[in-house]
């Protein structure tokens, strides 16, 4: 019994290791999955969504956010920028978020703040030139 069991794993062991062989040999293409590709592709992911006409005054811009719930105030301290973000600034996917930010930072031309969450009064995250890291 023992016997049949390991003569079966050699030969299991044997015929996956020649299959990875084959499959992953130069000779057929074989490229690796790259991740974060928005990385590398940045003009594949524009920030489109958060592009206003021009003209648009940015008290407008800043009003449409407020009554969205997405950035729901800015103000300064004596440490930097802070950004109060509202309840459905989470619900936006990350490219979203990134841009969001992003265009934030161009409105107010600062490289650096920090993201507070609007009703719980604690940091979030931060927007460096590196763009958002949230906690």
């Amino acid at each position: 019994m023992k016997a049949r069991l390991f003569i079966g794993l050699a030969v299991a062991s044997v015929a996956l290791s020649a299959c990875y062989g084959e499959r992953n040999s130069s000779a057929y293409g074989f490229k690796p999955y790259i991740q974060n590709q928005q990385w590398v592709l940045p003009e594949a992911y524009p920030d489109q969504a958060w592009v206003y006409p021009a003209g648009t005054s940015p008290q407008a811009i800043t009003s449409s956010w407020r009554e969205a719930g997405l950035i729901m105030k800015t103000y300064d301290k004596s440490d930097g920028t802070y950004v109060d973000l509202g309840p459905a600034f989470y619900n936006l996917p990350a490219s979203s978020q990134r841009g969001l930010a992003t265009a934030v930072a161009r409105m107010y031309s600062v490289s650096h703040y920090k993201l507070m969450d609007h009703y719980r009064k604690r940091p979030v995250g931060i927007y460096t030139p590196n763009g958002l890291q949230m906690y």
